[in-house]
């Protein structure tokens, strides 16, 4: 009785790698974007992934959803095909934070991790002079896509190596496709990099202006 026991046990040893190899990959499906962080209106953002780990991975349903604030639900978006290999693309432009992830119409279907996307306003900046009378009058203005009437912007000057709030104000409205700002300030004395910040919202991130450097006389 003993030999017998001791001979079964190293048979079953080596029968379970090939019962356990026998499973395969676990079936799944990926997403993957090439931008995670894009300014409003001014580049098109390219999601992708691979089902696998399915007897058939070609010609397969896929459903892009998208969740938008306050990031509650899921709602559901274009669909496209699988490639044979598994492989699928969706080209989206999106106007605002968004949450991404894909469902596979497989059976049972088969979920994405989430994909986030960060949209950054696009802000534009004028000065009245970029040589004003030192204490004199400065108007700094532009605009805000997408409008965003009353949201507050940031007036902000370069000090050392750190910027520095100066003024706030709100936004205004101007059309449909943009909102204004206007600041009045009276001009530094000393040479001086400025730039107007949209401060984050649940929408979008924080969003600055380009600098315009202003030099008192």
């Amino acid at each position: 009785m003993r030999r017998l026991i001791f001979l079964a046990a190293p048979l079953a040893a080596l029968a379970l790698p090939a019962a356990t190899g026998a499973q395969g990959p676990r079936a799944g499906i990926s997403l993957e974007s090439d931008a995670y962080l894009i300014t409003f209106n001014t580049q098109d953002v390219h999601l992708g992934g691979r089902l696998s780990g399915v007897a058939r991975p070609g010609n397969q349903r896929v459903r892009l959803r998208g969740s938008t604030a306050p990031f509650t639900r899921f709602g559901n978006g274009r669909t496209t095909r699988t490639a044979a290999d598994g492989t699928f693309s969706f080209t989206v432009r999106p106007t605002q934070n968004v949450h991404y992830q894909v469902v596979a119409a497989t059976r049972p279907a088969l979920l994405s991790p989430q994909v986030n996307v960060f949209v950054a306003r696009r802000v534009t900046i004028k000065v009245s002079s970029g040589r004003p009378r030192a204490g004199g009058r400065l108007r700094i203005s532009g605009y805000a896509y997408p409008p965003g009437d009353g949201a507050a912007v940031d007036l902000q000057y370069l000090r050392g190596a750190n910027w520095r709030t100066v003024q706030r104000r709100r936004l205004f409205d101007v059309g449909p496709t943009r909102s204004g700002y206007r600041f009045i300030v009276s001009a530094p004395r000393r040479r001086t990099r400025l730039r107007v910040i949209a401060p984050e919202t649940r929408r979008f991130v924080t969003s600055a202006s380009n600098q315009r450097t202003v030099r008192p006389r």
